[in-house]
């Protein structure tokens, strides 16, 4: 029997510790096809549930959290949860010991992840927790969740999400873009000091000589301007 190696399994299988109301889950659905009033909630999540993720960078750690909210006829009844992943064309069920076992659709075959116990109005499990999926090899892949339930009152009838939690792994880290280095304003200097020019004919405006120099310690000056009353005289 194979397994889906996600090693951090032994971690899964916890209460639920977020408050925060789920996505849900579709419209719930039955193996015979019999309307229902159950209901599904469930998602990815890192940061305890203040949001929710389609897609995760192979190394970020996440929960995965999923809450069944059974059929009020059904509730204090004996019954069974199910998680089942689906991952490219393959099928696991989650087990009692937290590990996903490969599936073949055979309803005999399915193994609960919570077996023989007194279902409440809200069941809630956390599937996976603190744990990145990169680890797992799962890079590159969609993982496809669904949840389900069993009820002792109705022999032979399997209740499902009918839409599952769907998270993507990227194939990599997602790059981050380098600091850039700070970026100094350059400086200019005028030499010569205060200067007085006396009037030598008369008439208005004399001509003055003056020099300057621009330096960037960051990098190098394009272009230098000398301005009268904020008009360009020289360049």
């Amino acid at each position: 029997m194979r397994y889906l190696q996600i090693v951090i399994l032994s971690l899964a299988c916890s209460t639920l510790s977020v408050a925060e109301i789920l996505p849900e889950l579709g419209e719930a659905l039955t193996v015979s096809g019999t309307p229902t009033t159950a209901q599904f909630f469930g998602g990815v999540t890192s940061d305890g549930g203040a949001s929710y993720l389609s897609a995760v960078n192979p190394d970020r750690l996440i929960d995965i959290v999923g809450s069944w909210q059974p059929e009020v006829t059904h509730v204090n009844t004996v019954g069974n949860l199910y998680v089942v992943v689906q991952l490219d064309e393959s099928y696991y069920f989650q087990n009692q010991e937290g590990q996903f076992q490969e599936w073949d659709l055979d309803l005999k075959t399915l193994r609960a992840v919570r077996q023989e116990i007194t279902l409440a109005s809200v069941e809630q499990i956390v599937i996976i927790k603190d744990f990145a999926l990169g680890l797992a090899g799962l890079s590159g892949k969609t993982l496809f969740i669904y949840l389900a339930y069993e009820a002792a009152n109705v022999p032979g009838e399997l209740f499902y999400s009918g839409t599952p939690i769907a998270i993507s792994v990227n194939s990599s880290v997602s790059e981050q873009s380098p600091a850039q280095p700070p970026n100094f304003s350059p400086t200019a200097s005028i030499s010569g000091g205060n200067q007085s020019v006396s009037d030598t004919d008369g008439v208005s405006g004399e001509p003055v000589s003056l020099s300057g120099s621009a330096s960037d310690s960051d990098g190098s000056v394009l272009s230098t301007q000398w301005l009268v009353d904020g008009s360009v005289v020289a360049t």
